[in-house]
């Protein structure tokens, strides 16, 4: 049975994660995926969470990527 591309492309992200435990890599890799795809019903389907809200914890904020998104607002 040939794994479909999803499989595989899910498997290479999740391995290249920065962390070393899986449970580590594998939410530094919906990071990785709901930052570069800024989408994140993808990343919830990615991790195969049943909510949103559950991705929502592991898409982690970096202190520079919230300067730049809050440095323009007015307050």
């Amino acid at each position: 049975m040939r794994r479909s591309p999803y499989r595989t492309q899910r498997r290479e992200v999740i391995q290249h994660a920065r962390f070393g435990r899986h449970r580590h890599r594998r939410h530094s890799a919906v990071t990785v995926v709901y930052r570069a795809t800024r989408d994140l019903f993808l990343a919830q389907r990615f991790a195969r969470h049943a909510s949103p809200l559950t991705t929502v914890i592991y898409t982690h904020v970096s202190d520079e990527e919230m300067f730049e998104r809050l440095h323009g607002m007015e307050c």
